[in-house]
């Protein structure tokens, strides 16, 4: 489908980091509809069946004929790529990165334009955002609800006390997706301190109200500007009617993720093939 020879400049690989998931998946997808790519480095096996190989060795980094996308937590260009893609998943420089370390032949292409900042823009012309919804995350119509859950993760960077839940609510940090899946399932209410993690989504679509705790000087118009990453979420208790009464649309843009996950993997290549012709 492409000319390019795609290389994701990015090896660890752990599930239940929303970031490092998206960078597989990217690989996979490119693979998907016909493109040829690799992780740098890593192990080509990884918990969700990605198609993600590993580079070959003989692969030159310098050729016009491939490109290196990397996350904006890498500085620089450690891989010495003659062409750059700089995914933004996040706003760069909040879990590291540099947006001086960058070359001004660097194509810029942001998961959600809300990352922009320091040093990066992104809007709807460059915005490439795709979603790997893990199958554990279903409603099981568990009548008996009776516990509440919550998050903290990004949110430690925001918040100075984490007291909006109540005290018997189960953290859900660090454990497994099956873990959180059945967590959701036994809760009425899921609690966010981080305000863009992607747990927000699965625990509307296991039932759950998914309250997002308001982050300081942040409003509402500013947390997510796309419609659809607010659909079946709450941003504070307030809005618990409007993400109630969107829980529908939110599980049907579940349903076409796949749909809509296929026309942005086109649009970065369409991105990068204007970009670096």
């Amino acid at each position: 489908m492409s000319k390019f020879t795609y290389v994701i400049g990015y090896s660890n690989f752990n599930e239940n980091c929303g970031g490092e998931v998206v960078l597989y998946f990217l690989c996979h997808l490119l693979n998907s509809v016909g493109c040829k790519a690799f992780m740098s480095g890593g192990s080509p096996r990884n918990s969700l069946n990605l198609n993600c190989p590993i580079m070959p060795q003989t692969l030159n980094l310098q050729s016009e004929d491939v490109i290196v996308v990397y996350p904006e937590v890498i500085c620089g260009n450690p891989l010495k790529a003659k062409n750059v893609v700089r995914w933004i998943l996040y706003t760069i420089g909040v879990n590291g990165g540099s947006a001086e370390t960058h070359q001004p032949e660097d194509l810029i292409v942001g998961f959600r334009k809300e990352f922009s900042g320091n040093g990066c823009l992104i809007t709807e012309e460059n915005q490439v955002g795709i979603y790997y919804i893990i199958d554990c995350y279903k409603n099981l119509l568990n009548p008996m609800r009776e516990k509440t859950c919550y998050l903290v993760h990004k949110g430690r960077r925001y918040h100075k006390t984490f007291d909006q839940h109540p005290i018997d609510s189960i953290k859900i940090d660090g454990k497994s997706h099956k873990e959180i899946a059945k967590i959701f399932n036994e809760s009425h209410t899921f609690y966010s301190y981080d305000p863009n993690s992607g747990y927000s989504k699965y625990a509307a679509l296991c039932g759950c109200d998914s309250i997002v705790i308001p982050r300081p000087n942040l409003d509402f118009k500013d947390w997510r500007k796309d419609a659809r990453d607010r659909f079946g979420i709450a941003y504070g208790l307030e809005d618990l009617p409007r993400a109630r009464e969107t829980l529908s649309l939110a599980q049907k843009t579940a349903k076409e993720q796949d749909s809509i996950n296929l026309q942005n993997i086109k649009k970065f290549i369409s991105l990068c093939e204007a970009h670096f012709r």
